[in-house]
């Protein structure tokens, strides 16, 4: 037996018949050295009970004998070394022809030796007998390479006994004859248990493989955005902890928000979307995949990172290209495209920071870079650091809602412009942070939204605003702002109407300002909640008119009840000819479209005076009212004044 070692480690199991195969063989190998010793045993022992050793071991014996050797060593030579599935049968093969060959020479030889020495027979059948059954046992692994001794050798004694003989002969020959069949039979069990282990093993491996393919799919899948086939959230978190938690040097995260993608999605369809966020993916890719980790973090938002030595300037040489990337005009559902995106950078040297810290920076620096316009990027620094604190504390009071609890609501007053009668307060949300002190709506408002949260504090502060308005006199309207980020909700209307229904306030006295960012966003959900408030009676004013880019036409499509021009068109009104004319063309639409119209942010009285002689409706600004807390007794001084006449 030669060539035989452990193959199973290189060479895993394929099938049944392979896996039979390789069990065979490692039973052989371990087996075969008891055969040689006992074949070779047999062949000296039944020498020295016959003529003796030198004369027996002359001829057949000898050849026999000297086989049995070369083999023994061969084998003891190579067991070791490393054998493929086919070595392996070819080597059981060759097994079985050597027991053949010294099953069948032995059973010459032990025949010749009976008829030679007939006084010697007992001693003889004996050696021999042992010999056979004890070669099948060694050989068991194999059933056809075990049938060699038992047939060829053991078999034609049990005949010889069983014909030739007589009395204890005859005896001996059927017991010899009954040992042979049982020991086969044995054999035969023992290879059929071999064969039902080995497919009950390869049935184990199988599924083995089958659940660590699953597990190695479901950790893919997990880590894996389905729409662009890159890296998703989990797995770019999972990276930045391994790195930090290892301290592996330097690491930089670019996290990347495109512009201009929520109108592609509206206006040309989610396929067309998907596909835009697919060529960006791939984009950045290529561009940047060989040397950091590009991941999709939800939405239309990426994010880039770089780990190990030279991280941070990899991440900061790479952000002209990266902002240059992603405006590449783009090719998605038939059309060109043009998407730009702003970078907001966050750098450490991966000494044990969190993941989740690293990830807040990069995002602080990408609200300072949309801060900066489209296009922009923004390194995270010691000053947009105080800044991000400042933000985080303003988003735990949005999120526990402890903002809620400690928000007050003031009000503006409006004025008829010609009369100074007050005909309106405009409800306007304040809060005094036990840490920060007072912040301003104009900070935390945007935060809200883009936590999602806008609801609750749009929600509070019109409570609030509408059970103070019912103590008001019938003549007073409610002017209160409605966030662009929360009209654009669904259930927005319904919502503004219910807590006016429970509070008592009739819609009639209220007026809903909406900023020309709810018209722009996402044309079609505003107009039909605006639609269904001015339908329950409520009046929709256009706030801060001239400070965006809404069209004129939004005027006639959305048909408001008011426009409030925004404080810009009021600056220098009193001596700019130029805005005089602007804001005078203004009026005039306002009012051929049937709109009142307001003039914010009036400081002087030569303002005043300006605006009342273009034909404004009303005023609003600190000549005729600060913002102040309402009672009762600010309620009738309010009502007494007339700042505007």
């Amino acid at each position: 037996m030669a060539n035989e070692g452990e193959a199973h480690a290189t060479h895993p199991v394929c099938d049944v018949e392979s896996a039979q195969i390789e069990e065979r063989y490692r039973g052989l190998r371990k087996q075969i050295p008891l055969l040689y010793v006992l074949a070779a045993s047999s062949i000296v022992g039944l020498s020295l009970s016959t003529s003796g050793v030198l004369e027996s071991m002359l001829g057949l014996p000898g050849l026999l004998t000297a086989l049995i050797i070369w083999r023994f060593f061969f084998w003891i030579r190579v067991q070791h070394h490393p054998i493929r599935p086919d070595q392996m049968k070819s080597q059981i093969r060759t097994s079985r022809l050597l027991a053949v060959v010294i099953a069948g020479g032995y059973s010459l030889w032990a025949h010749y030796l009976i008829w030679q020495f007939p006084d010697s027979s007992t001693a003889i059948i004996f050696f021999a007998s042992l010999s056979a059954i004890g070669c099948a046992f060694a050989l068991s692994s194999d059933p056809p390479a075990a049938s060699a001794p038992l047939f060829l050798l053991g078999l034609p004694l049990a005949a010889d006994l069983i014909l030739f003989g007589s009395g204890p002969r005859l005896g001996m020959g059927v017991s010899l004859l009954l040992v042979l069949l049982l020991t086969y039979r044995m054999v035969r069990l023992q290879n059929q248990n071999v064969g039902d282990l080995v497919s009950s093993r390869l049935s184990l491996e199988v599924e083995r493989n089958r659940a660590r393919d699953a597990e190695r799919s479901a950790q893919k899948q997990a880590s894996t955005d389905p729409l662009t086939g890159i890296a998703n959230r989990r797995a770019l978190t999972r990276a930045l902890g391994d790195h930090t938690s290892k301290e592996a040097g330097d690491i930089a995260i670019a996290s990347i928000d495109l512009d201009g993608f929520k109108p592609i999605n509206d206006v040309f369809g989610h396929d067309t979307g998907d596909i835009a966020l697919a060529c960006i993916a791939t984009r950045l890719v290529e561009k940047f995949g060989s040397e950091s980790l590009v991941a999709r973090m939800g939405g239309d938002e990426f994010a880039i990172l770089w780990m190990g030595p030279g991280a941070r300037t990899n991440a900061l040489s790479a952000l002209p290209e990266l902002t240059a990337a992603i405006s590449e005009p783009l090719e998605a559902g038939g059309r060109t495209l043009r998407i730009g995106g702003c970078v907001g950078v966050a750098m450490g040297d991966g000494s044990g920071q969190e993941p989740s810290a690293l990830l807040s920076q990069a995002d602080a620096a990408l609200y300072e870079a949309k801060a900066k316009g489209s296009g922009k990027s923004a390194v995270f620094s010691d000053e947009l650091s105080r800044s991000h604190e400042r933000r985080l504390v303003i988003e735990t009071a949005v999120r526990d809602s402890t903002l809620l609890s400690e928000m007050e609501v003031v009000y503006q007053p409006i004025r008829a412009a010609e009369t100074g009668d007050l005909v309106a307060c405009e409800a306007l949300a304040r809060w005094t942070s036990p840490l920060l002190g007072e912040v301003s709506p104009s900070e935390f408002i945007p935060i809200a939204e883009q936590m999602n949260m806008i609801s609750a504090i749009t929600e509070r502060t019109l409570e609030l605003a509408v059970c103070c308005a019912c103590d008001w006199p019938a003549q007073i309207t409610l002017s209160f702002n409605v966030s662009a980020v929360y009209l654009c909700w669904e259930d927005a209307s319904q919502t503004i109407l219910s807590i006016m229904a429970r509070s008592g306030l009739p819609a009639a006295r209220m007026q809903l300002e909406v900023t020309e960012t709810a018209v722009l966003t996402e044309f079609d959900v505003p107009r039909q909640n605006l639609a269904a408030l001015r339908s329950a009676g409520a009046r929709i004013a256009l706030d801060d008119f001239g400070a965006g880019n809404a069209s004129i036409s939004y005027l006639r499509e959305m048909n408001f009840d008011a426009v409030k021009f925004d404080g810009s068109l009021i600056v220098d009104i009193a001596t700019d000819a130029r805005r005089q004319r602007l804001l005078g063309g203004l009026v005039k639409l306002c009012k051929s479209l049937g709109a009142a119209s307001t003039a914010e942010h009036v400081a002087s009285v030569k303002d005043l005076t300006m605006v009342r002689s273009l034909g404004c409706d009303n005023v609003q600004g600190y000549l005729v009212g600060r913002p102040c807390v309402m009672n009762g007794s600010v309620l009738r001084k309010l009502l007494t004044e007339r700042r505007a006449a």
